[in-house]
């Protein structure tokens, strides 16, 4: 019971792990990629509006 459940815990705490580490990528990706563009926040707010308005 106790082998076992470890064993769980492990797999919880890989899956975990795997799941942080391509939030992080796919959040270091976002971030190049916004400084690249320089988003600003009256550009994304000038993007949205005319999106709405269009």
């Amino acid at each position: 019971m106790l082998n076992r459940l470890s064993q769980l815990s492990m797999a919880v705490i890989a899956d975990l792990a795997t799941a942080l580490l391509l939030f992080g990528v796919v959040a270091l990706f976002l971030w190049e990629q916004s400084n690249e563009m320089e988003f600003d926040a009256e550009s994304v707010s000038n993007f949205v509006i005319g999106n709405h308005h269009g």
